[in-house]
């Protein structure tokens, strides 16, 4: 069985709502390898009512993204690539990543699977561009945004300008 490294940033990683994937053995095995930081700069940004991140294809705009990168099996990959809805949601490329902590072998560079999402409206480059995600910070920050959308009447950003999710389906109704 193939080992992957694999950059989360997002809800997969520690004290996040999705990192219980992570840890179930019955979604596969998942090795902690340290706390990392992309090489180059990617937009990151929330978007939805629903505190999603995202990091837009867009390489050399944005911020170096604090993340963590595991070692995980095919069986948990498989398990993220359904998780992000991949190739169909977020697109799964090798991206550049500097391992932050001292225990990496050696070497602070390391080839990392990302998902990174390719199809997405332009007004996600005008959306605040971050360096780290944590759902309790920007937890409160959706929800002041979805009870004034509900008040004004109106809709809030959409993920894709071409591809709907079941997701997205759901928000347009």
């Amino acid at each position: 069985m193939c080992k992957h490294r694999v950059f989360v940033y997002g809800t997969l990683k520690k004290s996040q709502p999705n990192h219980n994937i992570v840890t179930s053995t019955e979604k596969g095995t998942a090795t902690f390898i340290g706390e990392a930081v992309t090489v180059g700069l990617w937009p990151l940004v929330i978007a939805t009512e629903y505190n999603i991140p995202f990091i837009l294809d867009k390489i050399g705009q944005g911020n170096r993204i604090h993340g963590e990168v595991y070692e995980i099996d095919d069986k948990m990959l498989g398990s993220f690539d359904e998780l992000e809805i991949h190739p169909t949601w977020y697109c799964r490329e090798l991206i550049q990543v500097e391992l932050t902590g001292g225990n990496n072998g050696g070497t602070n560079l390391q080839e990392a699977w990302c998902y990174l999402l390719k199809d997405f409206k332009e007004d996600f480059l005008s959306l605040p561009q971050l360096d780290c995600y944590d759902s309790a910070v920007y937890k409160t920050v959706r929800l002041e945004v979805r009870r004034k959308n509900q008040h004004e009447g109106t809709n809030p950003i959409f993920i894709s300008s071409t591809k709907q999710s079941p997701l997205q389906q759901n928000e347009l109704q």
